[in-house]
């Protein structure tokens, strides 16, 4: 798919695609300084190595609000493209997407967000979400890790904390701030983070990549209202447990999502 990606983009939104797609090669550039140790094998290789690229689904800037969610590394994906796999993903199998729980949980929200959060959980189909994300008829969102080092040890399913401390240490945010520039190319009117306050990225990282956050309340047990500060505006932000927790789709992450939104 990464030679016609760009094709799957309303003409209005190329652009902002290959604007995306400079940044992440200047960052990659930034990484590749650097090398990472593989706990695997002991040897090291170069930031760029295990850098994820990541960005907008088509016609997200049609929508309103423009819904962008925020994880905290990516894994086995190094030197991909995690919007092309989505969409490859969502094309090769539009009738459902199975296991793949983070996934589903976005395109749950994503799609309940486009419809007001109006939509009782119980009446959505997850087999028919693929085929409408992405689409003109259907609805989109952004998707970013906020590392973007791919964790590719045997144990992935535990995040990587010192490979997340090097992927902010390796980009030199305090050089130039590459997160916030991704964060105000998307615009994002909402957005939603998972689980990123847990402590396995230090205070002080979250702050340099994303500003202040301050919390406001907790108006459900796994979601939590911050504010963020984006292009000059406060934006609203949810934070929820990570995606691929063993928590119930509709009572821990849905429902609380639409009830704020409805609020």
């Amino acid at each position: 798919m990464t030679g016609d990606i760009l094709s799957l983009y309303p003409p209005e939104e190329r652009p902002s695609r290959l604007r995306l797609s400079a940044l992440l090669e200047d960052w990659k550039r930034e990484t590749a300084k650097s090398t990472v140790v593989w706990r695997a094998d002991g040897k090291p290789y170069p930031g760029d190595s295990y850098f994820a690229a990541d960005g907008f689904l088509p016609y997200y800037y049609r929508w309103n609000p423009k819904v962008l969610f925020i994880a905290r590394e990516t894994r086995y994906i190094a030197r991909q493209d995690n919007i092309e796999i989505i969409l490859k993903k969502c094309r090769e199998n539009p009738g459902g997407i199975g296991g793949e729980i983070l996934l589903r949980r976005m395109l749950l929200i994503a799609y309940g967000i486009r419809h007001g959060g109006t939509v009782p959980f119980e009446a959505i189909d997850p087999r028919q979400l693929c085929a409408l994300a992405g689409t003109d008829s259907g609805f989109s969102f952004a998707f970013m890790e906020i590392s973007k080092y791919s964790n590719e040890n045997d144990d992935g399913a535990n995040a990587d904390t010192e490979l997340m401390r090097s992927f902010f240490e390796h980009s030199n945010l305090q050089n130039r701030n590459f997160i916030r520039e991704e964060l105000s190319l998307l615009d994002p009117d909402l957005v939603i983070t998972m689980n990123l306050w847990d402590g396995k990225i230090a205070a002080e990282y979250l702050e340099l990549a994303l500003g202040k956050a301050p919390f406001i309340d907790m108006p459900h047990p796994s979601a939590a209202r911050r504010s963020l500060v984006i292009n000059g505006r406060t934006r609203p932000l949810i934070d929820l447990y990570h995606f691929s927790a063993r928590k119930s789709d509709g009572e821990d992450f849905y429902k609380p999502v639409m009830s704020i939104i409805r609020s």
